[in-house]
């Protein structure tokens, strides 16, 4: 009788083993499953990133060409103002004579 009481021990304590893995497997589990979750959240952060950070380089292009256009177009009246004095100063010049 001692012989089957010791059998049971070990097969309890065997169950309890397979028992305590069992938990550590599913606890192991769920914190794989939050690991996944958060490096899902990062990388879609970090294409959300990488896209904004993309249109803001666009933006800031097409305003530069934006305002360079402004300013040449700025110059060029300036320019042509400066052409028509001069006509007129040339003409002023050729009466005067």
């Amino acid at each position: 009788m001692v012989s089957r009481q010791k059998g049971d021990d070990q097969q309890s304590d065997n169950h309890k083993q397979t028992d305590d893995l069992n938990e550590d497997l599913n606890t192991l589990k769920e914190r794989a499953a939050q690991l996944e979750d958060h490096l899902r959240r990062a990388v879609a952060d970090n294409e959300n990133v990488k896209r904004i950070m993309q249109r803001q380089i666009s933006d800031a292009s097409d305003y530069a060409v934006t305002k360079f256009a402004r300013d040449m177009i700025d110059s060029c009246d300036n320019l042509k103002k400066v052409m028509e004095i001069l006509k007129t100063v040339i003409l002023f010049m050729k009466e005067s004579k």
